[in-house]
């Protein structure tokens, strides 16, 4: 009997990685779309230490999304084959990277403020941030899918 070999490709490629950069950018620009909308009128008289929330864990959700996306290997296919395992693999991404934001942010507490205790990741910034990752990633891929089959000009 033949022993079947895996032909599992590796994690990352050399083509991936321009996929993988765009869905990482797209990443943070949703979390900072969610800080902007949602404090969207700056009339919170706590808006500093939200604006300082932001600043220090841009960079961890940038990276923490960059690991999952990679873990997860939603780049691996060609965005113009892109389909419904697709999109439902990005969800599933999404809901990581959120997940593992408000808990790295939860145990961390990045941003103490005294006589108040930690500064923590509002819930309206939660939804936005996870509502507009899963519209925009997926949103991407659908729109390449739409211009490559040519209903889109």
């Amino acid at each position: 009997m033949r022993r079947r070999i895996s032909s599992r490709s590796p994690a990352l490629s050399r083509h991936s990685l321009p996929r993988l950069a765009l869905d990482g950018a797209l990443v943070t620009l949703c979390y900072w779309l969610a800080f902007a909308l949602r404090f969207e009128d700056g009339s919170s008289g706590h808006y500093e230490r939200y604006e300082k929330l932001f600043d220090r864990t841009v960079w961890w959700v940038l990276g923490g999304s960059l690991l999952v996306l990679a873990l997860s290997r939603v780049h691996q296919r060609r965005l113009r084959y892109s389909g419904q395992r697709d999109y439902e693999a990005v969800a599933r991404a999404v809901g990581a990277i959120v997940l593992l934001t408000v808990v790295a942010i939860d145990v961390a507490r990045p941003v103490q403020i005294p006589h108040h205790g930690a500064v923590g990741l509002p819930n309206g910034v939660i939804a936005l941030f996870l509502l507009l990752a899963v519209a925009f990633l997926i949103g991407a891929r659908f729109l390449v899918h739409l211009v490559v089959e040519g209903r889109v000009r």
